[in-house]
């Protein structure tokens, strides 16, 4: 059930490949001698506008989609966002004027910014926390469905019949689209608790202890999450994300993706190669389609750096290839190509989805804080409509005039190996690390101030201690919990507060050594008894504390200092044998720690 629902809401991300990979197919149609529409031949001039106009509008949509998705919801997005799209098809099977194409193409581009930021964000608020990223990577892999499927009937139908298609594809979206339920977190931002619980049990059953965990997960992660502010955008860890973020779309876009696929079938007529343009052209676009079910699968099997660098210089190698095919055929040399230029396409064609058109969207929600990722995310797209834009309508003009269709793609050869070496030094390794692992490495290795990043507190991003004092984290089936200490030590399970959120790591079982030279000071209290087990206590460095439930049932009260640096006033009940094990004198059940840092000082025993 749960994937006819992310097909359906997808059908809008087919719909957008379509729009990105009509100019390629129809540039033939509408430049021969007897054009479809019209008495006249298109212009190059003209094609460059139906490509690059599309990026205008999304870069103006980028402006208020969101703040139409918040407020209106996702489903009302959907519907209002689809409709310029479909009006974009119904002016081009209703007109023969250029301008009124130019029109038409122009509207339809709303609809992408629509739908690069709809989709994503509808398909992430219903999913569970496990597949959510996933789900939402699988937006580029129906895009490339829509690019595939245009490919493939502009080759074989009619200019009209094509559009009706593409139509009816729009149409198709619209119908399905109605039968799915409001996004749960939007309710919930309404203050419409109870038609959130219903869309929550429609998604996930009628367990009524997972909906109401779900529904929790959603309060903490979404709604909870700290406003926007300008000063959460001027810090110098987002600063640094949004100059990733700029650099990895001009990689994007400065390696050629959108020249490529809106000019597919022009590129292979003017390479020479032995197969149709047609049909080359669908060659390329079902190796695009692969490799982005490749990148879906092994996205998480090597880190985001690596894939990076590894398609990066793939896509490097293939572009100068293909330049180098262009700068002998403009020699007049006899040569034959063959299936050249067909490789070098075709494999730039398919790393381009495995890593670098997938894993950026990807880190992005790996480099931001919650209250900042959104306008982040408009700024970096933004930027990425405007020099698709450039690239696209400068390239049959300026580019060809200038630097001729060889030298376009050294360029862009050159522009992706600028790309490699910007991710090889500037770009941090995200896989596996938690966000304030990543934003302390983009602060400079410097531990970051709690109060300035607070949306590292919520559900998604690990839990957030208000008062050391009275949550503890609790181990039950092998998870840790953070309770309040009163409940805590109501169920008999072991607790354990923190001072100066500090970090504490618990296992079963672990045994560790005391360092040489404990700077900190330290105190380890046993407060009362229960039936559970009792604690042994190691310390591993000056942060972090470890417990292993090893010791007999019984326990008294017990409180032992120490202090490093000086044993005046000091008389423990703890110590060290062989400095790795610390045993306790007495017998205990539950164990509470603390663990304070600052100047040494000496601590009087408690007896």
């Amino acid at each position: 059930m749960f994937i006819i629902i992310i097909v359906s809401v997808n059908i809008c991300s087919v719909a957008y490949g379509i729009f990105l990979g009509w100019p390629s197919v129809v540039q033939p149609m509408l430049q021969s001698d007897k054009p479809p529409v019209g008495s006249q031949p298109f212009s190059n001039n003209v094609i460059s506008w139906l490509g690059a106009l599309p990026f205008i509008s999304s870069m103006l949509g980028n402006l208020f989609w969101g703040r139409v998705a918040d407020k209106f919801g996702r489903k009302v997005t959907g519907y209002v966002s689809i409709m310029p799209n479909i009006t974009c098809y119904v002016l081009m099977l209703s007109t023969d004027n250029q301008t009124v194409f130019m029109v038409a193409r122009f509207l339809g581009g709303f609809t992408n910014s629509a739908v690069a930021s709809n989709t994503p964000m509808y398909i992430g608020e219903i999913s569970e926390l496990h597949l959510r990223g996933k789900l939402a990577s699988l937006y580029m892999l129906f895009a490339n469905i829509g690019v595939l499927f245009v490919y493939v009937l502009g080759s074989f139908v009619t200019f009209h019949t094509l559009n009706r298609l593409c139509l009816g594809v729009s149409v198709l979206y619209l119908v399905l689209f109605f039968f799915l339920p409001e996004s749960p977190v939007c309710l919930l931002k309404m203050n419409k608790t109870d038609k959130a619980r219903k869309c929550v049990i429609w998604y996930r059953g009628e367990d009524e202890e997972y909906v109401n965990a779900e529904l929790k997960r959603f309060n903490d992660s979404f709604v909870r999450a700290k406003k926007f502010s300008l000063k959460h955008l001027l810090k110098k860890t987002t600063l640094k994300g949004i100059i990733i973020g700029l650099g990895l779309q001009a990689g994007i876009q400065l390696s050629g993706i959108s020249i490529v696929l809106t000019y597919t079938v022009y590129i292979f007529k003017q390479s020479g190669s032995q197969l149709s343009p047609n049909m080359c052209t669908i060659i390329v676009g079902g190796l695009e389609l692969i490799g982005s079910i490749f990148s879906s699968t092994f996205i998480e099997m090597a880190g985001r750096k690596k894939i990076l660098c590894a398609t990066y210089f793939v896509m490097m190698i293939a572009l100068c290839a293909l330049g180098t095919c262009f700068y002998l055929q403009s020699m007049h040399l006899d040569i034959n190509l063959g299936y050249i230029p067909l490789i070098s396409l075709s494999s730039y064609m398919l790393a381009y989805p495995f890593g670098a058109g997938t894993i950026p969207y990807v880190m992005y929600s790996e480099l931001f804080a919650s209250e900042v990722k959104n306008i982040a995310l408009s700024f970096i797209i933004l930027w990425n409509n405007f020099l698709a834009f450039c690239t696209v309508k400068v390239f049959p003009t300026i580019f060809m005039e200038i630097l001729h269709l060889y030298g376009c793609f050294w360029f862009f050869s050159f522009c992706t190996l600028m790309a490699m070496i910007f991710v090889i030094f500037v770009v941090p390794e995200t896989k596996d690390r938690s966000l304030l692992t990543v934003l302390q490495k983009l602060n400079g290795g410097k531990p970051l101030k709690e109060k300035s990043d607070p949306s590292l507190h919520t559900a998604e991003n690990g839990p957030h201690i208000e008062n050391p004092e009275l949550t503890s984290p609790v181990k039950v089936n092998g998870v840790v919990k953070f309770q309040e200490d009163e409940k805590v030590k109501e169920n008999g399970d072991t607790s354990i507060s923190v001072e100066n959120s500090k970090t504490l790591k618990t296992s079963e079982n672990s045994t560790v050594e005391k360092p040489e030279d404990v700077e900190p000071i330290k105190r380890v209290q046993v407060l009362e008894s229960t039936e559970n087990p009792a604690q042994k206590v190691q310390f591993k460095n000056d942060e972090t504390l470890t417990k292993s439930l090893k010791t007999p049932e019984k326990s008294s009260t017990l409180e032992t200092s120490i202090a490093t640096g000086s044993t005046e006033n000091f008389t423990p009940k703890v110590a060290f044998k062989n400095d790795e094990t610390l045993k306790t004198a007495e017998e205990s059940s539950t164990l509470e720690t603390s663990i304070s840092t600052g100047d040494q000082q000496k601590i009087s025993p408690q007896r």
